[in-house]
């Protein structure tokens, strides 16, 4: 069980199971293996019933390591291996994401967090550094390289150090009459020498955008969030709270949900837009009926764009959401990684309350101008062309344009930002990637103009 596994393990959710790989038809160099999910799609083993909507997204477990070798024993539980154990953290107070006219130097947070582990069994040299680049080419910021010991996981927990752990956030941003920027802020820890195992864990990259939407979520879902009303007359609603810095217009209000079983979860919502009454949700500044859960058949990790009829002046604290007057759940997408608690607010019954789980639902509104000027632009540039794919080496890239002036993400299939660079020589340097699907999205200064996936053999 979980409380089991957790009492065993109390500092992460992560526990080590060593498989012996004997049996001589596995003893081959086409060897494969596979890790199959059971997730709730059984409702009947579930003592709560049939819950509508209830088969989805909703177990997680997560392999966090695998280190296949041989000559290993039983004993051989510690990697020469230093890590990040989780993604690092936004340099924003609030938020994730922001609209760029509202910034002010206040929504700076202090400090970044990082949750940092020396996997090995004893104790290893390293250093810590990070460093700032605006819209993939300005460098920003870079701090001072920082050497600290870093004490053994299995005997100490977490490294802690203060200038690794939580490192003083040294830079500012800038306007620049701009209306719209990009900063990639790239943490690397490491061990000192050549010994570490792995170094790909060893690098964490965060894009800070500034574009025209406010965001707590990271852009992906480890869960799902729903409401459910013990009335006979279910009538529930979810808000999220967001703070002007000037009055602003809102244009749409961007949601994410949760793909389930044959659709279940599709069933209507009315859109909500609230004031402000104390911190909690106060006059109902505007709504629209008959919404459905809606997903992008073009890209899993979009959001959908719900329009008002008429943009909405703000002032403020405000806050966006959906009511339901049913008990269908419509399964909104639940970032676990940051916590949004004291900004999301539910109503099952006639008070409004803070909900006591850790997370950020994934409801962005966008505000400003009319065009949407966003970091999500899908016009493709149809002569561009991403070669060899698949490949065990570059990828190179062939287009109408100039490919120097541009820059490249690269991301897993679960939507982790695993390198952003400029692109040079026309190329994508894919040589540390373990083999595997990836998704490559190209941009000029401002937008994605292109999205493929490649293939590293």
């Amino acid at each position: 069980t979980l409380d089991g596994w957790l009492a065993e393990n109390p500092l992460q959710y992560f526990k080590q199971v060593l498989i012996p790989i004997t049996d001589p038809q596995y003893l081959r160099n086409n060897f494969q293996f596979r890790f199959r999910n059971y997730a709730s799609l059984d409702l009947d083993s579930w003592s709560s019933g049939n819950i509508v909507g209830w088969a989805s997204n909703c177990d997680q477990w997560h392999i966090d390591y695998i280190r296949l070798d041989v000559d290993r024993t039983a004993e051989d539980l510690y990697p020469n291996d230093v890590a990040f154990v989780s993604p690092t953290t936004s340099a924003l107070t609030l938020y994730q994401s922001m609209p760029w006219h509202q910034y002010r130097a206040s929504d700076m947070a202090s400090k970044f967090h990082n949750d940092l582990s020396n996997l090995s069994s004893s104790v290893k040299n390293t250093f810590y550094t990070y460093k700032v680049l605006k819209n993939n080419t300005t460098n920003i910021y870079t701090s001072p390289v920082n050497n600290e010991n870093a004490q053994p996981y299995h005997t100490h927990g977490l490294h802690n150090y203060q200038y690794h752990a939580e490192p003083g956030i040294n830079f500012s941003y800038s306007h620049d009459d701009e209306d719209s920027a990009r900063f990639v802020i790239t943490h690397v820890f490491r061990m000192e020498g050549a010994n570490d195992e792995i170094l790909r864990n060893d690098t964490c990259v965060f894009e800070q955008l500034f574009y025209n939407y406010y965001a707590y979520d990271d852009g992906t879902a480890e869960g799902g969030y729903t409401l459910l009303s013990s009335s006979g007359n279910p009538d529930a609603s979810l808000a999220v709270q967001f703070t002007l810095a000037q009055p602003d217009t809102l244009r749409c209000i961007r949601m994410w949900f949760n793909r389930t079983l044959n659709d279940e979860n599709v069933d209507y919502f009315t859109l909500m837009v609230w004031g402000d009454n104390g911190g909690r949700p106060g006059e109902v500044l505007y709504s629209l009926e008959s919404q459905l859960p809606a997903y992008n058949e073009n890209d899993y990790l979009q959001f959908v764009n719900y329009y008002p009829e008429e943009p909405i002046a703000l002032d403020g604290t405000f806050y966006v959401g959906f009511r339901q007057t049913h008990n269908t759940q419509l399964n909104l997408g639940f970032d676990q990684n940051n916590d949004a608690r004291g900004h999301f607010f539910y109503k099952t019954t006639n008070e409004w309350r803070e909900s006591f789980y850790r997370g950020a639902p994934m409801i962005r509104p966008v505000v400003g101008k009319a065009y949407d000027h966003s970091s999500i632009h899908t016009a493709q540039i149809a002569s561009l062309k991403l070669y060899p794919n698949p490949t065990t080496g570059d990828v190179h890239i062939r287009g109408d344009i100039d490919t120097d002036d541009l820059q490249y993400q690269l991301y897993d299939l679960c939507g982790r930002l695993l390198d952003a660079e400029q692109i040079h020589d026309g190329r994508i340097h894919t040589g540390r990637l373990v083999p595997g699907m990836y998704i490559v999205k190209v941009l000029d200064d401002k937008h994605v103009i292109a999205t493929e996936k490649i293939i590293k053999k």
